[in-house]
């Protein structure tokens, strides 16, 4: 544990790197979001796994745009996320992490080491 803590300043300043917060549904992070939808949706790779093509159908603009339009009067970015993935289900840290960025947040993921054809 004190191990880890000696690192905190590094963390700090990866953070700093990532720069501010955007605003909530910022056009160019729901078309980013919207075209990694559309990839996925026209990928042969995800048709073989439905939880890929469930997440780039949530990814669609049509999906995303009125969520964010509900949060846009009265919600502001927080600056960072972290964001650790469980193991067990491939695509979760994908889902996190498109709200916090489409929320206008920066965001850290840690992956499972675990191999997976997924992802």
């Amino acid at each position: 544990m004190i191990e880890r803590l000696r690192d905190a300043p590094a963390a700090s300043a990866l953070v700093e790197e990532l720069g501010p917060p955007t605003s909530v549904g910022a056009d160019g992070a729901v078309e980013i979001l919207a075209s990694i939808g559309r990839v996925l949706l026209g990928s042969q790779h995800a048709r073989t796994y439905p939880a890929l093509a469930v997440l780039g159908f949530w990814l669609r603009g049509a999906n995303l745009r009125p969520r964010l339009d509900a949060l846009a009067g009265y919600r502001r970015p927080r600056g960072c996320v972290f964001h650790v993935a469980p193991a067990n289900v491939e695509v979760m840290f994908a889902y996190s992490w498109a709200a916090a960025f489409a929320s206008g947040n920066a965001s850290v993921v840690r992956v499972s080491s675990r191999a997976s054809t997924q992802t």
